[in-house]
């Protein structure tokens, strides 16, 4: 994995283990059948109700392939035409990912930013970014912990989920690290609840 050959100690330290492929493949395969089947979306994942969040992006593997699943649907419909305005119109303001180590997301951002290009979207956009209003130059990764930066990525989900016209949230991963324990089933009801 990624930061097991870039840092071996902070991933150790962080908790931090990355899921093969073949299981997110599986997985985001199995989530666009469960919407289609069983919740009613048509489209899957392509449905624009439908909130994405991967709330320990790491090298954002999960949104690479949520992203595939997505162009993949709408080619078979004959639309790739319009994949470019659907990418900055409705799959970009619905797809979170949130990751508090530099490297990880760095990947991340360049991985995914390859990939929108080469489907023929556009360069990602932000749409939320949080900051201190009393202090909007300090980095917030640098002074709150990871755990503080978990909960406000989940919070930011929360109340982007509460505006949303229609219920239909899907969170890919494991929203706490393995050094989270305690708070699996505290996050786990509230889930629950929102679903």
């Amino acid at each position: 994995t990624f930061l097991a050959a870039y840092d071996a100690k902070l991933r150790k330290s962080r908790g931090v283990f990355y899921t093969p492929e073949p299981v997110v493949s599986y997985i985001v395969r199995s989530v666009d059948y469960l919407l289609r089947t069983q919740f009613g979306k048509a489209n899957g994942l392509a449905d624009p109700s439908v909130l994405l969040l991967d709330p320990a992006v790491g090298t954002a593997t999960f949104l690479y392939f949520v992203i595939q699943q997505i162009h993949d649907t709408l080619a078979a419909q004959g639309q790739t035409g319009a994949w470019s305005n659907y990418v900055v119109e409705k799959l970009l303001p619905r797809l979170f990912g949130f990751e508090i180590l530099m490297a990880p997301y760095t990947v991340a951002h360049l991985k995914l930013g390859v990939e929108l290009k080469e489907l023929g979207g556009a360069d990602g956009v932000f749409y939320h970014k949080l900051v201190f209003t009393r202090a909007p130059g300090v980095d917030l990764p640098k002074v709150v912990s990871e755990g503080e930066q978990r909960c406000l990525s989940i919070a930011a989900f929360f109340a982007e989920l509460s505006t949303a016209d229609e219920l239909s949230g899907i969170v890919f991963d494991d929203p706490v690290s393995s050094l989270d324990y305690q708070w699996r089933q505290g996050v786990a009801r509230r889930l629950v609840q929102e679903a």
